[in-house]
């Protein structure tokens, strides 16, 4: 698959959790899978309006581009 076509999917799959999906699930996870450190980061966890953020500047790239028009 082309790139900019997974790089599309990924943005919108985003923008779709981040908008919509959340705010219906009763608890979430954000996790980063590291491929160089061979490890998965828990990034951000959620429930209702509460949110906590553990690792600000990988949870800022995730948010890159969700609230940019479509």
């Amino acid at each position: 698959m082309p790139k900019v076509d997974v790089e599309r999917r990924f943005l919108r799959s985003k923008r779709n959790f981040w908008l919509v999906y959340k705010d219906l699930a009763d608890a979430w996870r954000i996790f980063y899978n590291n491929e160089e450190q061979k490890r998965i980061k828990l990034i951000a966890v959620g429930a209702g309006k509460i949110m906590a953020v553990f690792e600000q500047k990988i949870f800022n790239r995730f948010m890159k581009g969700i609230d940019d028009e479509v």
